[in-house]
């Protein structure tokens, strides 16, 4: 089935803020503990800096957003480009044929609309195909 040919193509991208939090220890030879810090904060700024081994003490995981993908492109108009697009330009973000597309239309597995003779895919339906056809398990 042509949903199965799509898995490969299909991804979601995340956005995410990651905080890990590390400690290390040191000895630095200063003459107070302003100096000591000012050491160690300038061996800090150092894009590679040593201080020695750094133990992790914890992190934390945020998703921002979620934008579905597929190969590699977004089907979100976050590129400025068009909602509705023609189904030459569909199918290439597929990775199929526009004959393939033309039959998945007619069958109607996915959603389209029509502007006199024209045929025209949006993004969000491109994006609902995907998801409502891909799995997870190879034998499916």
């Amino acid at each position: 089935m042509l949903a199965a040919r799509l898995v490969d193509r299909c991804a979601m991208r995340y956005q995410m803020r990651i905080t890990r939090v590390q400690s290390t220890e040191r000895s630095v030879s200063a003459t107070d503990s302003e100096a000591a810090v000012d050491k160690v904060r300038a061996e800090l700024d150092k894009p590679y800096g040593f201080l020695g081994s750094w133990t992790t003490e914890g992190h934390e995981v945020e998703i921002l957003s979620v934008e579905s993908r597929v190969d590699g492109v977004g089907v979100s108009p976050v590129d400025g480009g068009p909602l509705l697009l023609s189904v030459q330009a569909a199918s290439e973000r597929l990775g199929i044929s526009r004959a393939t597309l033309y039959d998945l239309v007619r069958s109607g597995e996915i959603e389209h609309l029509r502007i006199g003779r024209r045929v025209l895919i949006s993004r969000p339906a491109l994006a609902t195909f995907i998801e409502s056809n891909s799995r997870t398990s190879f034998s499916d």
